[in-house]
């Protein structure tokens, strides 16, 4: 059947609603609509976008008969990106993403145990972690409420790609000729940059990118493949250094005080919602990573470190881990645990 599996994945979550329904003893009530605002943080042109404004959100609409709508806004149309925690905490929104990648390190180091440095075997290992148990979504969860982030719920957590380095007009072979540039990260990718890899790095907006490339006022970026394809920063970009940083996740996450206006039927609908959207997060981002793998090679040079540069970096990149756990003690002990039972090298 075509359509990549979601017609058929569609039909399958359409029995598993008729059962909850049945079993559960409660039939669902004429009810004003709830809108639950959902803020993405891709641009409207992105795959995902698109997948789940025409497909996955309306199939909420239409299993609860109008009662439940998942409004559906891309990046940036309600609140700016890095606000999206505080935005659901605050019930600005009700669904949005909470980067791993660029939540503040200082202040919430934990965050950053989805895109740990040299820990992730592959996008399968990282996929496997967060979604073959739970351990890891409620460890975030915890942390995000005593944090004081008490109306937050984590749904799932979605793998965006690995960060690798792409350059304007330069072809680094080192991280100290990397050093000589000027080269834009976020998050924990600024941190990292600074203190391990030897790199001034400075932080530059997602959406803005592309023109301080193009203006030479960045001569690179660290990006995943998406970055460079659904931002077209492959345009001003001429190469690309082949090697995995880090694996760039987030978890999509939920007002609690949204999801307890639901009805019982309608909460098990928008449940298998999430299920089925961390289930086509994580197929079709490792399709794309093939994908966008062959259009960004049509416009950038790769090329890839010699292996004691490699070695360099696993090995730099391997202290920040140390630090990592000092800074999370036993959290981040159990799970560091649960990542390297799923990434065994």
């Amino acid at each position: 059947m075509k359509r990549n599996g979601l017609v058929y994945h569609a039909v399958l979550m359409t029995g598993i609603i008729a059962l909850i329904v049945v079993f559960s003893g409660v039939a669902p009530t004429e009810a004003k609509t709830i809108e639950l605002k959902q803020q993405l943080f891709h641009p409207p042109t992105h795959f995902m976008t698109k997948i789940i404004t025409t497909q996955l959100a309306p199939w909420v609409e239409k299993m609860t008969e109008g009662r439940v709508k998942i409004k559906v806004y891309p990046h940036g149309t309600l609140v700016k990106p890095q606000d999206m925690l505080i935005s659901v905490q605050k019930k600005i929104i009700d669904i949005g993403h909470y980067n791993y990648t660029s939540a503040p390190y200082k202040s919430e180091p934990f965050s950053f145990v989805g895109c740990l440095p040299g820990e992730y075997r592959d996008a399968a290992g990282l996929i496997d972690a967060f979604s073959r148990e739970d351990t890891l979504n409620k460890l975030v969860e915890g942390y995000l409420n005593e944090l004081g982030y008490d109306n937050v719920d984590v749904k799932f957590t979605n793998y965006w790609g690995f960060q690798r380095f792409g350059f304007r007009n330069k072809e680094p072979k080192t991280l100290e000729d990397i050093g000589k540039l000027k080269v834009r990260s976020v998050g924990m990718g600024i941190y990292l940059s600074h203190k391990y890899w030897g790199i001034d790095a400075v932080s530059t907006p997602t959406g803005e990118a592309y023109e301080a490339l193009e203006r030479g006022m960045i001569d690179g970026s660290t990006g995943v493949l998406s970055n460079f394809t659904a931002w077209k920063w492959m345009e001003p970009m001429t190469y690309l250094f082949d090697h995995n940083l880090y694996p760039a996740s987030a978890c999509v996450i939920m007002s609690r005080a949204a999801y307890a206006k639901l009805s019982k039927t309608d909460k098990a609908i928008v449940d298998v919602y999430f299920k089925w959207l961390g289930d086509v997060y994580a197929k079709e981002y490792l399709k794309v990573d093939v994908v966008n793998n062959e259009i960004v090679k049509k416009h950038m040079k790769f090329y890839s470190p010699t292996p004691e540069v490699a070695a360099d970096i696993d090995a730099r990149s391997a202290k920040f881990v140390e630090e990592w756990l000092e800074k999370t003690g036993e959290r981040g002990k159990k799970a560091l645990e649960v990542i390297k039972k799923y990434n065994k090298k």
